[in-house]
This record gives C-alpha cells, sequence and structure tokens, in this order.
C-alpha cells in the first residue's frame, strides 16, 4: 500500500521552440505589452505593433517559447542595414541582423528560455548568410548585457539616448555578434570604435 505522505513526481510541462507565424501576432503583442515594460526597455506601442505586424509579411521574423499552448516567450529579428554606421567600409550594403524585441513571461524568467529563443533566431541568421548581427540594450540592464555576452555579442558603442531611456543612465549600448568564416560566432571579434 503506497504511502499517504508520498507524492507522485510529475513531469514539468514541455517548452516548445517554434518559428513565429501570423497567427501568433497578437498574442506577441499582448506578452510584450504585459510583459516587456520595465526601467530599462523601450516599447512604443506603435512601432513595436508594426514591427511585430511584420511577421505577416515576412519583414519581421522571430521565435516562440510555448508551453502548453501559452506564449511565455519571444525573440525577434529584421534582416536590413539598420547599424550601417558601425559597417566597415568594405561591408557596406551588406545585409545585417538585428534582435529587435526579446521578452520572457515575468513567471518564467531566469530559466533560460530567452537565451534558447536568441538561439534560435542567430541560428537561422547565420543559416541565412547574415554575417553579422547587431542588438541594443539598455546601458545598465545587467540581465540582458549577460545574455549578450553569453551569446557572443560584443559592444560597440554607447550613447546618450535620452528619448527612449527614461531611467538610470539613460544610455543605450549597441552589441554586435560577427559568425565567423564557417558561420559559427566569432569569440574573437573585436568592437568597430568609429575608427577605420
Amino acid at each position: 500500500m503506497p504511502d499517504s505522505n508520498t507524492h507522485s513526481k510529475t513531469t514539468p510541462p514541455k517548452i516548445a521552440y517554434r518559428q513565429a507565424a501570423a497567427e501568433d501576432i497578437e498574442n506577441m503583442k499582448a506578452l510584450v505589452f504585459e510583459h516587456g515594460p520595465n526601467d530599462w526597455n523601450y516599447l512604443p506601442r506603435e512601432e513595436v505593433s508594426a514591427h511585430l505586424d511584420g511577421i505577416r509579411d515576412g519583414t519581421s521574423h522571430g521565435y516562440l517559447a510555448v508551453m502548453e499552448g501559452r506564449l511565455i516567450g519571444l525573440v525577434t529579428y529584421v534582416v536590413g542595414d539598420a547599424f550601417s554606421r558601425y559597417e566597415q567600409a568594405a561591408l557596406d550594403g551588406q545585409p545585417h541582423g538585428w534582435i529587435v524585441e526579446g521578452v520572457v513571461h515575468r513567471e518564467y524568467v531566469s530559466q533560460g528560455i530567452g537565451s534558447r529563443l536568441a538561439d534560435q533566431c542567430l541560428k537561422a541568421l547565420r543559416e541565412a548568410g547574415i554575417p553579422r548581427v547587431y542588438a541594443e540594450r539598455h546601458e545598465e540592464n545587467a540581465a540582458s548585457a549577460a545574455t549578450m555576452q553569453k551569446a557572443g555579442f560584443s559592444e560597440v558603442d554607447t550613447f546618450y539616448d535620452p528619448a527612449r531611456r527614461q531611467s538610470g543612465s539613460r544610455r543605450t549600448t549597441v552589441c554586435r555578434l560577427e559568425f565567423a568564416r564557417g558561420n559559427e560566432p566569432s569569440r574573437e571579434s573585436r568592437p568597430n570604435d568609429g575608427r577605420q
């Protein structure tokens, strides 16, 4: 006879990671606007909504973490030239990636979900032949800094940005990851400090 004090061990729900699709857009917006706002994030509703709407026509891309049918995390990216000012002249005109949004439901933070999602985005960019990826964060956002560093990003610029940063130093840090020739992240890439 089983001991009445013995609890059966249950398997924690499995998290599925998958590419974002048009039917996910409204749930993505809900997650970003409910769980994204904090002292470090700049989330203008119209711009973020337009970016997420880009999933529909393929101008934006992303990966989702879903548990038991519930969206619990996302990371989105685009390909373009938004950071061309940090590109060397020899690379001018070559598209690069930009990690735009990353949000994890507050009940599931610090479980590696954001890192796994970022890895999925980086893998997709690498497989598409994109040589470099950029991301921005508040200068003092330690959690974001650690995630970016773990993924292989290095800092390339920090600047005063009071229009987007309302707390702390009010500065934005731009980070870059360069894929090595084999399209793996280059751990030896050095920041471009603007000198040619």
